[in-house]
């Protein structure tokens, strides 16, 4: 092939640290402009890359620091013994659910673990959690687990907890504790998550509830635009009033769930439209995200003026009281974790996606500064318990929100030549012929087939859409090293199909052999890896490369594509062939 080898030496680590002391404050007020006005944004992003950050500029969640933060963690979870406080179905279930989002091994034990605690529980039916007093966290984060899982699976079982979670929603419209008449607005972001997750799983969930619950929200909010534990609802629009225990943990929780029944509803910043037709003048930090599908009409029975103006308020407020994470003495991770739900769906709302946020960069500083030597995260004043804590911590660097609003978009990868479909039921004979016995299910007998030559594959039609590897660990390394070896050197269809398959670990470790392939000899070869690389790092425009690109075009992207490596993985050579 032209262009360069994977990756072949490995050098010394380049690491460089620079220090941040500046206030989370001023870099969330920066995000914030960013996102707001077309004029302030290249100011704001030069701002920004002056204030300091790693020696590229930069955290994501695949930065070498952020993923050696979240090893440790959970390593710390594997160990950590949960009584008490956090021992039952709920809290297993956070952790289960924070396992699987960094391991995507549902095999996992802690994912086993929390998967049968709630299984278990749902043997309940409609009565899911009922004795347990922290009911509406619980039986959000176990639909959210079991969605995460199989959501076609579980069916049953989440559509249990969704009509539990509807038959306790009180006559305000709010969610909380059972025994309370007022709402908690702690609880109902969970619950909103659990009603947004379901909705985009399949389930049938009814713009009425959420209706109901947004207006709770609207009215409830305090005049200053934060909220407040358990509100008082002055019971009309217009009317707020002043709130008790205005603090970090509901001022997020509140402004996150507006910002998710709102996209629920169909509801969109009037300059969203505008940034998503590249209008905006968005600096290069700052993508504009095309929506797909037809024209979604907004809910009639909420006010958008009010909604909007709620939202503004909100984000001001959490950026003006709650900036410095060193000023937040309660509940600090679990506001960080409300805090990137909110910041998720604020984008979403503005139809951008900021790469690497600067309040994130912030978070990721705070979090390696407080994270112990036994990987764990835990404050004085941070009452959700150790395991909990670390689980928010985590969820937290891994932008979990963010990967769920991701994997709800459309159209993100392309088709191809290939395999058919049903390929599951592809075998070849002993003359080399390709068939379709009853059985070939295994991911290795598609290796098998694949590592034939051209002649062998000659009539196979269309390719999958989907790849599962083994959950088992060492069995996937051995299936993710034969997709390499068929990557760089296969027949042109094991190329195609290895590429794609590639392109859908979400494993950064695989990213050089798609850039290796945009300089692949076969056209589909090159798409199939241009498009894997912009579905894997979420850079949906990527560096150029159209569908009619040659193997020259390649080579320009492929060189970008490096350079942007390099800055997450300095400690990689790429070695021209």
């Amino acid at each position: 092939f032209s262009g360069s080898r994977p990756f072949v030496v490995c050098g010394w680590t380049r690491f460089v640290e620079a220090f941040r002391e500046s206030a989370w404050l001023v870099k969330l007020t920066m995000d914030f402009v960013m996102q707001r006005s077309s004029c302030w944004i290249l100011f704001a992003s030069c701002c920004v890359c002056l204030i300091g950050g790693n020696a590229y500029g930069a955290y994501t969640p695949e930065s070498k620091e952020v993923k050696a933060m979240l090893d440790l963690g959970l390593s710390f979870l594997e160990k950590v013994k949960v009584e008490g406080h956090g021992s039952d179905f709920g809290g297993k279930a956070i952790l289960a659910y924070t396992a699987y989002k960094h391991t995507h091994n549902p095999g996992h034990p802690l994912v086993q673990q929390g998967l049968q605690a709630v299984l278990h529980e749902c043997e309940k039916g409609q009565n899911v959690g009922a004795d347990d007093v922290k009911r509406m966290y619980s039986i959000s984060v176990a639909m959210m687990l079991l969605a995460e899982l199989d959501s076609q699976k579980y069916h049953n079982q989440i559509e249990a907890i969704l009509q539990a979670l509807l038959k306790s929603q009180k006559n305000h419209g709010g969610f909380g504790y059972q025994q309370y008449q007022e709402g908690d607005t702690s609880q109902v972001q969970y619950v909103m998550l659990a009603f947004w997750t379901a909705a985009q799983k399949g389930h049938t969930v009814a713009d009425e509830p959420v209706e109901r619950l947004m207006n709770w929200l609207l009215r409830t909010q305090d005049p200053s635009g934060g909220y407040g534990y358990m509100p008082k609802d002055p019971g009309a629009l217009g009317r707020n009033i002043q709130q008790d225990r205005v603090t970090a943990g509901p001022c997020a929780a509140g402004t996150a769930t507006t910002l998710i029944a709102a996209d629920f509803l169909r509801f969109a910043d009037p300059q969203a439209a505008a940034n998503r037709a590249g209008s905006t003048g968005m600096g290069r930090s700052v993508r504009a995200v095309a929506e797909s599908g037809p024209e979604k009409i907004p809910s009639k029975n909420v006010d958008q003026g009010m909604l909007l103006k709620s939202i503004d308020s909100g984000m001001r407020f959490i950026g003006g009281k709650y900036g410095n994470l060193a000023t937040i003495d309660q509940f600090v991770f679990y506001y960080m974790y409300a805090f990137e739900r909110t910041m998720s769906f604020h984008e979403k709302f503005q139809g951008v996606d900021i790469e690497s946020p600067a309040w994130y960069n912030a978070g990721v500083d705070f979090l390696r500064k407080s994270q112990k030597g036994n990987g764990s995260w835990s404050l004085s004043g941070s009452y959700c318990g150790e395991a909990a804590d670390t689980a928010l911590a985590m969820l937290f660097l891994m932008r979990s929100t963010k990967q769920m609003i991701e994997e709800s978009r459309e159209g993100v990868l392309i088709g191809g030549n290939g395999l058919p479909t049903d390929v599951a039921n592809l075998q070849t004979t002993s003359d080399g012929r390709v068939v379709k016995p009853e059985m070939f299910k295994s991911m290795d007998g598609l290796l098998d087939l694949l590592s034939k030559d051209d002649e062998t594959m000659d009539g196979i039609g269309a390719m999958p859409e989907k790849f599962d590897l083994a959950d088992d660990p060492k069995e996937r390394a051995s299936q993710v090293a034969r997709l390499r070896r068929m990557a760089e050197g296969g027949t042109y269809q094991a190329r195609r199909i290895a590429l794609k398959a590639l392109g859908q670990t979400r494993d950064f470790d695989n990213i050089p052999w798609l850039i290796y392939g945009l300089t692949d000899p076969d056209d589909d070869a090159r798409k199939i890896a241009r498009d894997g690389l912009r579905f894997m790092t979420r850079k949906f425009q990527g560096f150029g490369m159209s569908d009619t690109a040659t193997v020259e075009d390649g080579r320009v992207a492929q060189e970008k594509w490096k350079v942007w490596y390099k800055t997450l993985r300095p400690e990689v050579e790429f070695v021209s062939e």
